[in-house]
C-alpha cells in the first residue's frame, strides 16, 4: 500500500528488508494458522452452548449420559 510517500519499510528506516514474497509466505502460513485455530474454538463453544442447552431442557434425563461420556465424569 503506497500513500507517495514510499513503502512502509523507507518510511521506518529500514535497509535491508526481507524479501516479499517471504514476507507473504509467512503471513499467509501464519493466517492459516490462525484460521484453523479460530475454527477450533468456534466449534468447542458451539458444541458447549448445545450441550448447556440439552442439559437446562431435559437435565434429569441427559445428565447422567451426559456426565458418563465426559472425560473426568464430572461437569466441573
Amino acid at each position: 500500500m503506497e500513500d507517495g510517500e514510499g513503502d512502509l519499510d523507507e518510511r521506518l528506516g529500514i535497509k535491508n528488508p526481507k524479501n516479499s514474497n517471504e514476507n507473504e509466505a509467512n503471513f499467509n502460513l501464519a493466517l492459516r494458522k490462525a484460521a484453523g485455530h479460530m475454527e477450533n474454538t468456534f466449534v468447542a463453544a458451539f458444541s458447549g452452548i448445545i450441550l448447556a442447552v440439552v442439559l437446562l431442557r431435559d437435565r434429569a434425563t441427559y445428565a447422567s449420559q451426559i456426565r458418563a461420556l465426559m472425560p473426568q465424569k464430572k461437569f466441573d
